[in-house]
Order: C-alpha cells, then structure tokens, then sequence
C-alpha cells in the first residue's frame, strides 16, 4: 500500500509542478519557484541514475537541443560586453535543462503526459475568458485594464505576451479538449483561441497561428487523417465572423489600420513606424553582427551594447535626464538576427542545427508515431522556432522558461507514446538518435 501511494505521489508530482509552472507564467518570476523545484529533483535524478539517463533516448535529444543553445552562449562570453552578468545567467540557463531531465523522467506514461495536456488546457482556456472579458468591459476578472487600447494582454497585465503564450500551448490544448469533449469541442476551442490570439494584437503570433495550422494541416496528410469538411469549415466561418466582429473594436481597428497604412506604402519611415520600429532595430543589430561577426557582443549583453551601434537619434536608446547614453532594446526581435547579434557565427550554426533537429528529426519521428499530445506540443515549437519569427529572445529567461518546458514536455511526450503505444501493437521498436 505505502509503494502504491509512493507510486501515486510520482505520478501526480510533474502534473502538478508543470501546472503550477504554466498557472504562474502571468504573475511575474514566481514561475520560477516551480522551475527551480523542477530543476533540483533533476540534478538529483541525473546524479542517482547517471547510468540511466546516459542511455535515455528523450535526455540525449533534449540535451542536443539545449546545447544548440547553451553553448554559443558560453562562446560568446570571452569578449562579451558584460562578462559577469553574461557568464552568471549562462550558467543559470542549466535550470531549464536540469528541469527538463525531471519532466522527461518523471511524465513517463501515456496517462500522465494525458492528465498534463487537461490541467493546460484548463489554464490557456481561463487565460481565452479573462481576455475576452477585458475585451468586452475594459477590464478582466482581476480588475486589470488592457495594457494598451490596440492589445488585450488579459491575466498578463503589463506585459503584452498573451498572444505568444497562446501560440505556445494552442496546440496541447486542442488536442486536450478533442480527447476530453470531443469534435464538438474542437470545433468550438479552435477558432476562439485563434480570435484571442487577434485580440492580443501580437502581430508576429497572427503570422505564427499560421504556418503553425500549415505544419498541423501537412501532418495530418501525412498520417491520413479524415477531417469533416463539416468541421474545418465550420471553424473558418467561426474564425472569420469572430475576426469581423471584434475587427470594429477601435483599439484594434485603429491597430490593423496603422499596420496596414505603413506596408502599403515604400515610403522607410513609414514602414519603420508600421513594424514598430522593428527596421531601426534590426540595422542597428547587424551593426553590431557586422562588427562582431565570430561570437557577438555577448550573452545577455545586447542592450549595454546597442548604444555604441545605434544612431544619435535611435528611439530604443535610454538616456539618462543628463542625456548621457545608457542602454539600448532588450533584444533584437527576430530569432535569427538575435542569436547572431548575442553569440555571432556560433549562435547562427547553433541556431540551424535546433532547426535541423525540430524540422526534420523531430518531424520524422513525429510523423512516424502518428500520436496527438506529441502533436500538440510540437505546433508550439514550430510557432516559436519558425525562422522568420519576430518574438522575444529565446534567452530572455521570461521566453526561455515557456521555450524549455515546452520542448522538454514535447520530447517526454514524443518517446513515452513511441515506447507505451508501439508496445500495445507489438511492435517495440525504438526511436533512435543515431
């Protein structure tokens, strides 16, 4: 009895801890409690069954994945703008992996990883009403107002993520209502969780939801599946009607119509002023590619290093009310600028072989197992990773936090469904890593 409720604890301690991980993502860095308890039962997993994880298929491509990225970063250190700070969060990021060795160990069962996708859905489905409630009365359940009259950031408050962090876990969560409500449900959560990542105004997510429904609708194919025309049809009427509706909202009018006005026209300045800005920060950032093309200004060090690479009249730059220069943008807002303005040559071959892995191996053995929770994880991968993405830094601890659980719970996932379901066919046959 005593082993069967040792058993039970086991089972019921990832779902909790990756709840308690995604419930605590608006509120702050309290989602790093939750982590950091991740983190500790990893190091004390890795160092008692060494011998295990040395042959664990999950941990040798997790840490594949994490040294696409952990090791530019330390390459980057040697003649980075801020050594300390750079060389103390490098060495922080291993939480993330340790974390992730816990969760690939611990969510070891198909029920488990089943139990994991419900307790999500529930909390990005809490984060769907609480948005639209603020959409419809200025304020959400907590009394929070929009973070500004374009965006609706919800539970997020402040900081207007709620778009990114549904492009995250829409994919987990639709295949959790689908295995928990049915098509019914599916038909119903999908084109509402769209229209709250357009309410977010997130405008890079509105082009994620997009190849990140092409790479869902390629898989699909490949595996056959016979989707009601009923359905997918339904869900575009849904989507479209829902999109005109709150299209007439004047933040979000006023939003679309200012993106619009400047990329319809050839004119620099406006264009800059449509993206945000985005052109000035990205000149500014191949600058300092152009400058420090090897290993880049330094892990966590583009913003001290962004005044020295920006025009006098740059309007990401800080200064002081002496008019002293101080610091620059946090991060460069493009996946693929950023890691070569960090870490350089290093961090873009880094970079092309996480792609390599999430685009090919990762969508082979994707391909192969035909299973849904695997699925759902990995359309927030392709959301996240796609190389022409325009969101926050996968080394901003805030975007890394999301990054690291969601690959972690992909790839525990991936091989627990490759091991459990290949056995109930007979047909035992391992993913390899070769």
């Amino acid at each position: 009895m005593i082993a069967g409720l040792h058993r039970s604890s086991w089972m019921a301690l990832p779902v909790v801890l990756v709840a308690l991980t995604v419930f605590s993502q608006p509120f702050g860095v309290s989602f790093e409690l939750f982590t950091l308890i991740m983190a500790v039962l990893g190091v004390r997993l890795f160092i008692l069954n060494k011998d295990n994880f040395r042959g664990s298929p999950g941990v040798k491509f997790f840490t594949l994945l994490f040294a696409c990225f952990w090791i530019p970063a330390i390459l980057s250190l040697p003649d980075a703008y801020l050594f300390k700070k750079g060389a103390i969060d490098a060495l922080g990021m291993l939480r993330f992996y340790f974390a992730g060795v816990f969760i690939i160990h611990a969510a070891s069962s198909v029920k488990i990883h089943e139990n994991i996708a419900r307790v999500i859905a529930v909390i990005v489905i809490f984060w769907m009403i609480d948005a639209w409630i603020q959409l419809l009365f200025s304020v959400n359940l907590f009394g929070m107002e929009s973070y500004s009259p374009g965006r609706i950031s919800g539970v997020f408050g402040d900081d207007p993520v709620l778009g990114w962090m549904l492009v995250v876990y829409i994919g987990i969560a639709c295949v959790a209502v689908n295995q928990w409500v049915g098509k019914v449900g599916l038909l119903i959560i999908v084109p509402c969780l769209i229209a709250t990542i357009f309410i977010s105004g997130n405008r890079g997510a509105w082009l994620a939801v997009a190849w990140l429904l092409l790479f869902t609708v390629i898989i699909a194919v490949l595996w056959k599946v016979k989707i009601s025309k009923k359905i997918v049809l339904g869900s575009f009427l849904i989507v479209g009607l829902v999109i005109a509706g709150v299209s007439t909202h004047e933040g979000i009018k006023g939003r679309i119509a200012y993106t619009f006005q400047g990329l319809s026209t050839a004119d620099y300045a406006a264009l800059d002023r449509a993206t945000s800005y985005r052109l000035t920060l990205w000149g500014t950032a191949i600058n300092m590619i152009e400058d420090n093309w090897i290993n880049g200004v330094g892990f966590k060090s583009f913003r001290y290093a962004y005044p020295d690479y920006a025009k006098p009249d740059d309007i990401y730059v800080l200064r002081s009310p002496e008019g002293e220069q101080k610091r620059g943008a946090f991060h460069s807002h493009q996946i693929v600028i950023d890691a070569m303005a960090d870490t350089g040559l290093f961090g873009l071959i880094g970079l092309l072989a996480a792609f390599w892995l999430v685009f090919r191996r990762f969508f082979l053995q994707l391909v192969k197992i035909k299973q849904w929770i695997p699925l759902g994880y990995y359309c927030g991968l392709v959301g996240v990773l796609f190389p022409i993405n325009t969101h926050l830094s996968l080394y901003k601890a805030y975007w890394a936090q999301a990054f690291w659980l969601l690959a972690a719970l992909f790839i525990a996932s991936l091989f627990t469904y490759a091991r459990e379901v290949n056995d109930d066919r007979h047909n035992s046959s391992p993913l390899d890593v070769s």
